[in-house]
């Protein structure tokens, strides 16, 4: 009897990863992809370097007698700090859509193989940007609520508290599952074969990881390890970043696709 040896799934996986980093080292990026992609990443690098140096800042000026991660890592409105605090919300809030606009990038360079991870990859930006979004929308409309409404009623104090979580819940899991399941699902695009795009995957996995770690810290109710999750995720999104820029920059010297 001839018996023919089917190919498994994970040998047919295998010969797709090799097509398609022979695809990646062929096939230039179009230009308009490589300008938004190089314009985001840049965007992305100064926001960040001024996110951070606003965490600092309450320290350095005094309004802060101690670094606290769980409220000095991500805009919350109830412990606002002033102008400070909310031009540093701002500025995270700016961050989200510039990841957009990376990712899809990516999304419109990647093979036809690997459009389905960017694809999720990017379905879970875009569900991020819209929650955080309407987080932020929420708490101003706290803080407003706080302004016009008297401290003595408990009814609406209680509801007003019970908003407040839910709302900075809804900020912490846009920022922390949907952003770090999207840094995981992106690593499939990036090759083995060259130090750059190994670094990349390294770097997203680290990141993806520490964002997951954040939002099961901050379910658990332990909001300064959470907060420092988020540090370290950031940590690594600006190395990604600079990364990418790098990986850009490989494409100037090719021709360009369109």
């Amino acid at each position: 009897m001839n018996c023919v040896k089917q190919p498994t799934l994970y040998m047919e996986i295998l010969t797709c990863q090799k097509t398609l980093i022979s695809i990646n080292q062929s096939i230039p990026m179009n230009r308009n992809t490589l300008r938004i992609g190089h314009f985001s990443a840049w965007g992305i690098i100064i926001l960040t370097i001024i996110y951070l140096i606003g965490l600092i800042l309450p320290l350095i000026i005094g309004h802060e007698p101690e670094w606290r991660p769980a409220i000095t890592s991500y805009y919350r409105i109830e412990t606002s700090d002033g102008f400070i605090s909310d031009f540093n919300g701002a500025v995270f809030f700016l961050v989200i859509p510039l990841i957009l606009l990376l990712f899809a990038c990516f999304h419109d360079y990647s093979p036809r193989p690997m459009k389905i991870f960017t694809g999720i990859s990017l379905s879970l930006i875009v569900s991020s940007t819209i929650l955080c979004t309407l987080s932020f929308i929420g708490q101003f409309a706290i803080r407003d609520f706080n302004i016009h409404t008297s401290s003595d009623d408990y009814i609406l104090y209680y509801t007003h508290s019970i908003f407040s979580n839910f709302i900075i819940s809804v900020h912490v899991i846009a920022v922390t599952v949907f952003v770090g399941l999207a840094e995981l699902f992106l690593i499939p695009v990036f090759s083995k074969t060259n130090n750059i795009e190994k670094n990349i995957r390294l770097t997203l996995f680290f990141a993806g990881i520490f964002n997951l770690l954040s939002a099961l810290m901050f379910i658990l109710d332990k909001e300064g390890i959470s907060a420092s999750c988020m540090l370290f995720s950031l940590l690594f999104l600006n190395i990604f970043i600079i990364l990418c820029i790098k990986f850009f920059k490989r494409f100037k010297s090719q021709g360009y696709e369109g």
